[in-house]
């Protein structure tokens, strides 16, 4: 983790893996990281780590707090870890919200004007604290996503009217929105979230135009139309296969025992409505 002054960037933390900050009050910063949350204090004019915090554990890729001083930490593949701190910043009062009932992918938590809300590639919720738990709204939202220009789905962080922030796999982007207004959340298009090549022993993921070894003879890729109910999708790799997959509800390929040379895939989704679309 590195702080910025003056355009000059000074590492304040060895540790690899910082997912997301939230700066608690004027003297303490929190780090969301792969292994919980680490506490920074503030010294003079930088940043110094403190302690690791007790008790939450996992990979934490948000932390957000609302007015009453509750800490929401969304731990992926686990659920939502609501806590307070007392006054030797340990956690007390730690409650786990579950988000398995959330419809979609990807879900993305963030604070709303006063109300913490959850957002996926289909739906968005509101958390209801009287019975600790989101449940499905039907809200517009007011975020953005990344069109034509990164694979996956990413969500913002709202800088102002005119910018959005996207923390992405190899950096960061900046979107300006166009006419002065947020853009609508979701929209038709297919998007391709992930590909990989594999072997017996490992895996690696791949970006586009990637060469690969032939060791990983082997190709995975994942896609998806968010926002969309009953999408059915069929794909066909160029140079190996002999005919389109066929529709299915399902949203990854596989092609295994790849030759050496060059392969393009192509992918089509179609809803209810037989209304297609194709990467």
């Amino acid at each position: 983790m590195f702080e910025v002054n003056d355009q000059e960037f000074t590492k304040i933390y060895d540790h690899h893996g910082i997912l997301c900050l939230k700066k608690l009050n004027e003297n303490y910063l929190l780090a969301g990281n792969y292994n919980g949350i680490a506490i920074f204090e503030k010294k003079g004019n930088t940043w110094k780590f403190l302690k690791k915090m007790k008790f939450i554990l996992g990979a934490v890729n948000q932390i957000i707090v609302d007015d009453g001083g509750n800490i929401f930490a969304n731990i992926p593949n686990y659920g939502v870890m609501k806590f307070r701190l007392d006054k030797n910043l340990q956690p007390q009062n730690r409650q786990f919200i579950s988000v398995d009932h959330l419809k979609g992918n990807f879900p993305s938590f963030f604070r709303d004007e006063k109300d913490i809300r959850a957002i996926t590639s289909t739906s968005q919720y509101d958390y209801n604290p009287s019975q600790n738990t989101f449940i499905e709204n039907n809200h517009t939202s007011h975020h953005g996503k990344i069109k034509n220009l990164f694979s996956g789905f990413y969500m913002p962080i709202i800088l102002d009217k005119n910018y959005g922030f996207y923390s992405v796999n190899n950096g960061f982007a900046l979107e300006k929105f166009i006419n002065d207004k947020i853009k609508p959340e979701f929209s038709s298009l297919l998007l391709f979230r992930k590909a990989s090549a594999f072997n017996n022993d490992s895996a690696i993921d791949l970006v586009n135009g990637d060469e690969v070894c032939f060791k990983y003879n082997n190709l995975r890729f994942s896609f998806l139309v968010p926002n969309e109910d009953g999408v059915e999708y069929e794909y066909f790799l160029k140079n190996f296969s002999k005919d389109w997959s066929g529709w299915s509800k399902k949203n990854t390929a596989e092609f295994l025992g790849l030759k050496e040379g060059s392969y393009v895939l192509q992918i089509r989704a179609k809803n209810q409505d037989q209304i297609s679309t194709s990467l």
